[in-house]
């Protein structure tokens, strides 16, 4: 997915898609409370950004019930600097157990019986994780049977090296890449990932990161650099550095 990435506030994009669904909020009477500073500053693509909020707040106005509430939010967390931590959630029927983990696969409908008079695709979820992973950031869904339903997407500060402590970060991260020597055991032993890691593109961090999860860092102190070194890469979605990790 082609990105054209600028620096945006997030406040203005989001006050812009409230005011597109809110007809369909009118209808049941849902109230939207934007949270969101006016000091939060992204580099995003806007039009696919904007589409990503349409998606999520149509998908929550559906499932919320009339005179119900959505709610939307923007958090940093320390140990990710570089992204913030986007959240959706609203009072509505939620969403069952068995459904969470196939949720933004595509055609999948959740049972629309209680949500009103609100039609969807059934790709509006599959588009946000495209959509998301695309800028490096990942999306999730935590819910609670007719109590709350929550969507959480990151997206990036920023892109690039853009400061001499990033530039001094990548370079820490390079140094320990150059400095893991593999044993033709260890090789060995990454190599049938390092097979699922090549059909996969740099941007599909969800999937990244579960082959990368699946690797055993207590196996050596080299397997545990590497897996360390490519979990770092995913959350950067550094094209450069994953493709040379993947393909020496």
């Amino acid at each position: 997915m082609p990105l054209v990435l600028k620096r945006y506030l997030l406040l203005p994009i989001s006050n812009k898609v409230i005011l597109q669904v809110e007809y369909l909020a009118f209808y049941k009477n849902i109230k939207i409370i934007n949270n969101i500073g006016q000091d939060v500053f992204l580099k995003i693509d806007e039009e696919i950004t904007e589409r990503i909020f349409i998606n999520l707040l149509t998908n929550s106005i559906k499932f919320t019930p009339e005179n119900g509430t959505i709610t939307i939010d923007a958090k940093s967390d320390k140990k990710y600097p570089d992204f913030i931590f986007i959240e959706v959630s609203d009072n509505g029927i939620g969403i069952r157990f068995e459904k969470i983990d196939v949720i933004f696969d595509k055609f999948i409908q959740i049972d629309t019986r209680k949500s009103g008079n609100v039609n969807s695709t059934g790709l509006g979820l599959t588009f946000c994780k495209m959509a998301v992973e695309a800028h490096g950031g990942r999306i999730s869904v935590k819910s609670e049977p007719n109590k709350k339903t929550t969507f959480t997407f990151t997206l990036p500060k920023r892109r690039g090296i853009e400061s001499v402590k990033e530039a001094n970060r990548i370079s820490q991260v390079q140094e320990i890449g150059d400095e893991t020597v593999l044993s033709e055991k260890e090789t060995d032993y990454l190599s049938s990932f390092i097979e699922k890691f090549k059909k996969y593109d740099y941007y599909e961090v969800t999937a990244l990161q579960e082959i990368n999860d699946d690797i055993d860092g207590d196996f050596s102190k080299s397997i545990k650099k590497w897996k360390d070194k490519m979990d770092t890469i995913i959350y950067r979605c550094n094209e450069n550095m994953y493709n040379s990790v993947i393909n020496k």
